[in-house]
């Protein structure tokens, strides 16, 4: 692969920091429904686990999201967060993270809160992995670089207490 494709990629980072300015609009609020959208732009450094020729670690990005939110019924929140950025140096960079939770309250003070979360980068960066000589004992040959997945996915489940 061609080490411009990995301008400014993101999976496998030690660390990721950005900032942004932006402006939203809040199109929807009543008491059981809430759509937001925002728009923006910003600047991103991140620090990859394997640094490659002609990495690019910081670069201005283009930043769009939404949140939805539905009450259902009396005692449930249905919760959605969509957001992209688009990296400005490299047109072909960008990511997306998709969030969904559903919060059921079983009492004044308890609630269960599932949620799904899908976060995409269609140029995703190289991660170390141990290589392993299966023999007694076995014995670590070193690491060699393998391509992150593009698509990670998490799925959480939560007990809410308040107080």
């Amino acid at each position: 692969m061609p080490s411009a494709r990995r301008a400014g990629s993101a999976t496998a980072l030690e660390n990721r920091y950005t900032t942004g300015v932006g402006v939203g609009y809040l199109w929807i609020e009543s008491d059981r429904t809430t759509f937001r959208t925002d728009g923006g732009f910003g600047w991103t450094r991140e620090q990859p686990l394997i640094e490659q020729p002609g990495f690019k670690g910081r670069f201005g990005t283009a930043n769009v999201a939404a949140l939805y939110k539905q009450k259902i019924g009396a005692s449930s929140l249905y919760t959605a967060e969509l957001a992209g950025t688009q990296n400005l140096s490299s047109s072909e960079d960008w990511f997306g993270v998709l969030k969904q939770s559903l919060t059921v309250s079983l009492n004044k003070t308890l609630a269960l809160k599932v949620g799904y979360d899908m976060a995409y980068r269609n140029q995703p960066n190289l991660i170390p992995v141990d290589v392993f000589d299966l023999s007694t004992p076995p014995v670590n040959l070193g690491q060699v670089s393998v391509e992150a997945k593009e698509l990670d996915t998490l799925f959480t489940t939560s007990l809410v207490i308040t107080f």
